[in-house]
């Protein structure tokens, strides 16, 4: 006969396994639609997290990762998502439209643009150390750390560390296509520094409630950016 420790450890590896599986298993970003500005606010949508410390005014959280990750999103207060911009971009679009006539990089030819201050709102705004996430931080923040959905205090994911436990939360403050904010609620896309070979797209994080993607997006379109700075 089966403990009853036995049981809940048994239970235990279960939802462990299930909390990893969710955050690797693909989906279709446009499954769902909901218009952003008719979305009702979150009560709260900002999460005081307890930092490792500060960096030049910014909260920071060591996840046991080969980089430091922001507490919060560049340009993030409560009841306000920050600043959502295409990629590349340091100031929002003309006319609030983020279509590829609008966009400074589709086009171009660019290299990693993580820690220039021309191309990188991260190090622009906050400047010292903090920059965008590359690819390969964006990936090891997905497979190093155990990713759990969440609708309160706010509807995102919360991300602990499988290194030494502690977390950061990412809200699902949608996108932005056009001159319309979708999914709201519904999903989360953050940029990383990292371009595509096709000069029209680069890797971003996008999430929901099924699970996580780190694949190519159109520069254009509006996302968040997480920063970070090496250890």
């Amino acid at each position: 006969m089966k403990t009853k420790k036995t049981i809940l450890a048994m239970a235990a590896i279960v939802l462990a396994s299930s909390v990893a599986l969710i955050a690797s298993t693909p989906f279709d970003e446009d499954l769902e639609v909901k218009d952003l500005k008719k979305a009702p606010p979150m009560e709260t949508s900002y999460i005081n997290v307890n930092p490792t410390d500060t960096y030049r005014g910014h909260g920071y959280v060591d996840l046991g990762l080969s980089v430091y990750w922001a507490t919060i999103n560049v340009g993030e207060k409560k009841g306000d998502s920050g600043n959502v911009l295409g990629w590349g971009e340091v100031s929002g679009p003309k006319g609030g439209d983020y279509c590829e006539a609008n966009s400074n990089t589709i086009d171009r030819a660019r290299g990693d643009i993580s820690g220039d201050k021309n191309y990188d709102i991260a190090t622009k705004l906050w400047g010292g150390k903090w920059r965008m996430p590359t690819k390969n931080e964006m990936e090891e923040l997905r497979t190093q750390c155990t990713w759990k959905w969440i609708t309160s205090p706010i509807t995102g994911y919360k991300i602990t560390s499988k290194k030494n436990g502690n977390s950061i939360y990412l809200p699902a403050w949608g996108r932005f296509v056009g001159t319309r904010g979708i999914e709201y609620h519904l999903t989360g896309f953050y940029w990383t520094s990292t371009p595509c070979g096709n000069y029209k797209s680069a890797y971003r994080l996008s999430f929901r409630k099924e699970g996580t993607n780190l694949l190519e997006g159109l520069r254009s379109e509006g996302c968040n950016i997480r920063p970070v700075f090496s250890k």
